[in-house]
């Protein structure tokens, strides 16, 4: 199979060198870089342009952001594998990784397969109890009709279907996106993984993690949203994702609003931890936009 490795990235250099020498190491090299660049000055192109000659390559650029989706979807329009993967610039993988993310894909009835990602330090035993107590964890990658998507802090070490992927590690097949669509770039920075996932399992193929295709995510803090942005964020493209599932009834709210509540309570015990007492009211503030955007397709 003929595989491109997509990776949208927004001026972080240092991190996207480290992932591009990890892509060099893997033990099967069928595979293309596409590397959708925005917002990166013109000495780092031209050095990143000569980092990749020798290998099968499309550089993208872009001078300011045009958002997580838009990014993907433009390196799927170049792509030319009948295996499309993404990943995010921040993570790194060990040598083996691509070969047991794609190998999947003998099965038919497979549309995407992804791999755990591990966040360094997550893991710790009170987040662990944290987590289960508060429902904010769970033993698989699921999603309920609250639109609160939950999945995995550690590696269970076993293949399993999974209800939704983050598309920091995930790989699709070409006739899949070409059958379902692209992401929609409504989801500007997050859930547009959730909503292109979930429809390709309700488009009929299974979604399988596979627990030897694992990356470490080291989380770069470089042009991040701060916390309160990013709540607010979050639950403007999750009530999108709802409305949108829901072909613009309203049969998510009663599922939805209990979730919300408890929500904030989750939010309102790390602001006090953090320092920052408004979280819950930024929540609020996303729903309020996330009702306001227009469903696309």
């Amino acid at each position: 199979m003929n595989i491109s490795v997509i990776i949208p990235t927004y001026n972080r250099p240092c991190y996207l060198y480290h992932l591009l020498d990890c892509l060099s190491a893997q033990t099967i090299h069928n595979y293309e870089i596409v590397v959708v660049c925005q917002a990166y000055p013109d000495n780092i192109l031209d050095d990143l342009a000569n980092r990749l000659r020798l290998i099968p390559h499309h550089l993208l650029t872009y001078p300011d952001g045009i958002g997580v989706a838009l990014a993907k979807n433009a390196g799927i329009q170049v792509a030319t594998g009948n295996l499309i993967v993404f990943i995010d610039d921040d993570i790194e993988m060990p040598p083996t990784w691509l070969a047991a993310l794609t190998r999947p894909f003998d099965d038919p009835t497979i549309g995407a397969v992804g791999g755990f990602v591990e966040h360094p330090g997550q893991a710790t035993w009170w987040r662990l109890l944290y987590y289960r107590c508060f429902g904010i964890t769970a033993d698989r990658y699921v999603i309920g009709k609250s639109g609160f998507n939950r999945g995995l802090i550690q590696n269970p070490g076993v293949s399993q279907d999974a209800g939704w992927f983050g598309s920091g590690n995930l790989a699709v097949r070409r006739s899949v996106v070409q059958a379902m669509g692209t992401f929609d770039p409504r989801f500007r920075r997050v859930y547009e993984d959730v909503d292109f996932t979930v429809r390709i399992r309700d488009g009929g193929w299974r979604i399988l993690f596979v627990p030897f295709a694992g990356v470490i995510h080291y989380d770069a803090k470089e042009n991040s949203l701060n916390l309160e942005s990013l709540v607010e964020e979050t639950e403007a493209m999750r009530v999108y994702f709802l409305r949108k599932r829901a072909h613009g009834h309203g049969d998510w709210v009663p599922y939805y609003l209990p979730r919300l509540v408890w929500h904030c309570v989750n939010l309102q015990i790390l602001g006090i931890r953090r320092g920052q007492l408004l979280l819950p009211l930024a929540a609020w503030r996303g729903f309020k936009r996330g009702v306001n955007i227009g469903i696309g397709a």
